[in-house]
């Protein structure tokens, strides 16, 4: 998909240094002191980055934190050192064989957690070198069952689906793009922040599929023009 959004806009240049490295000892509100984090380096220029992993995941739903009244889950300094890794790389060549998107990734029913149906969360600590004026924006998977809501920080930036019920409106799997808190400086910029999504799906997708549950694709993670251009791309194919 890279190489089709690089000769459709070749007025983007992408420059993505990406490796994994182990953080110190976690600084982070409600986080044991000896917690290590490993988090996701990223370099941005004019470019996408796709969230391959490695994301933390967990099946069930977050309590609610009584003095920020947000899901406990989402927010950054939650230890999530034993939830289960996740990997979003795809096989080469990999399709969907529903819908047919390339780039798909089995769902939780096939790693390990056949036959549930509800709430799960994905989380993913990174890194990101940019300046502090970059707008910066995430790209939800294009291919997930079935709905999700978006956090940055323990901050709701977008849903896709209507959470306000019980239980979340969903709707067929579509691109989705949500721009990213400002931050204030460069040391902020640089600072380890947590990506979170909050998902549902419902029993009736379990009759769909044999791989069916959560993240089909990655998020992608870009400056605001390159993940703008990206989006369109993904409405056309």
């Amino acid at each position: 998909m890279v190489r089709s959004f690089r000769s459709s806009f070749a007025w983007l240049v992408l420059s993505v240094c990406a490796l994994l490295a182990t953080a110190g000892p976690a600084e982070l509100p409600n986080a044991p002191s000896e917690q290590s984090v490993s988090a996701l380096h990223i370099t941005l220029g004019k470019s996408v980055f796709p969230l391959y992993g490695p994301w933390r995941f967990t099946v069930g739903d977050s309590p609610i934190d009584p003095a920020t009244r947000t899901p406990l889950w989402a927010e950054p300094g939650f230890d999530d050192s034993k939830w289960e890794t996740v990997d979003l790389t795809p096989r080469p060549g990999a399709i969907d064989p529903i819908a047919g998107i390339s780039s798909f990734v089995p769902g939780w029913t096939a790693k390990g957690h056949r036959g549930y149906w509800g709430y799960a969360w994905y989380r993913i600590h990174i890194q990101v070198q940019a300046r502090p004026d970059d707008k910066l924006a995430l790209a939800g998977p294009s291919n997930v069952d079935d709905g999700y809501q978006a956090f940055d920080n323990g901050k709701l930036v977008g849903s896709f689906g209507d959470f306000s019920k019980s239980p979340p409106t969903h709707y067929y799997s579509r691109p989705m793009m949500f721009q990213l808190p400002p931050s204030e400086s460069e040391s902020a910029r640089a600072s380890t922040q947590v990506l979170a999504f909050r998902v549902w799906m419902p029993s009736n997708t379990l009759t769909e599929s044999d791989e069916a549950g959560g993240f089909h694709t990655a998020p992608l993670l870009g400056q605001m023009d390159a993940i703008s251009a990206q989006h369109q791309l993904r409405w056309k194919n």
